[in-house]
């Protein structure tokens, strides 16, 4: 069967706003490191004695 899951690359950097407020409110970047994840489906082997998840397809070990 086919269950989905969830691929995470390595660490890049990403551009982040926040507010700094220092006499004048105002919005800088800076960077952080943030997981680049994109969903992918694997076909999985059905294994017995395996306790299937609720409404989800299951991939066991």
């Amino acid at each position: 069967h086919y269950t989905k899951t969830v691929h995470c690359t390595q660490l890049v950097a990403k551009q982040v706003p926040y507010t700094v407020t220092r006499c004048v409110p105002r919005v800088v970047c800076k960077q952080v490191p943030v997981q680049v994840c994109v969903p992918v489906v694997e076909c999985c082997e059905p294994v017995k004695a395996c306790a299937p998840a609720a409404c989800e397809p299951a991939c066991c070990n």
